[in-house]
């Protein structure tokens, strides 16, 4: 009997993680943005950029609650035309929650609200999908797989709402409240300590000489 062949380790990778979007791990590493943005530090964040891409606060509101809900994505550019995929597809919530109300508030180096509307020009479908192949390939193909679409011009024509990708255009409409750099308290508590601290030693050292 011929042995199966094992999946490499990073075949194993790219589909646990498509398919998986709530790794405990993942989860804990999403926290850090949110906490960076909490603590006022975001917009320095945001400007670190990965293959075209760079991390923003995405804003959105909740389907059923109406509540904001914010979510760290990474932000594509197209040309000068921002747009996000979502690489879980339709099992992560925020994106549900962007389809059901387009209208959300984009934070990087500022605030500003959008909405986000579905790529339908064939041109540009095929710009995205020549830059998110670009982006990450072994990713894309893995997403595709696991979204049971064909890796070819037809097919991912005929299923270009199942790619889950969005352009963000600029929109006067009110958008979710962003979220609030409520912990930039801490900054001012370390420096009081750490001034309090490099007295304390001063005092110390002229009382030991």
């Amino acid at each position: 009997m011929l042995a199966q062949r094992r999946a490499t380790l990073g075949e194993r990778l790219d589909t646990w993680t498509v398919l998986h979007p709530h790794l405990p791990g993942l989860r804990h590493a999403l926290a850090l943005p949110t906490l960076a943005w909490r603590m006022g530090v975001g917009p320095l964040v945001s400007h670190a950029t990965t293959r075209g891409s760079h991390l923003v606060m995405l804003t959105v509101t909740g389907r059923t609650s109406g509540t904001p809900h914010h979510m760290p994505v990474a932000l594509h550019d197209l040309g000068g035309r921002p747009y996000l995929w979502c690489p879980y597809g339709s099992r992560a919530q925020w994106y549900r929650n962007l389809v059901a109300n387009p209208v959300v508030t984009v934070q990087s180096d500022r605030v500003r609200t959008m909405r986000a509307v579905p790529v339908t020009d064939p041109d540009d479908l095929r710009s995205v999908v020549a830059d998110l192949r670009g982006f990450d390939e072994t990713f894309w193909r893995s997403y595709l797989a696991a979204e049971g679409i064909d890796d070819d011009p037809e097919s991912l024509a005929r299923n270009a709402d199942r790619l889950h990708v969005r352009f963000l255009e600029p929109t006067l409409e009110v958008g979710p409240a962003p979220l609030a750099a409520d912990l930039a308290w801490v900054w001012a508590v370390k420096g009081a300590a750490t001034l309090i601290l490099l007295v304390a030693c001063r005092r110390w050292c002229r009382s030991s000489a």
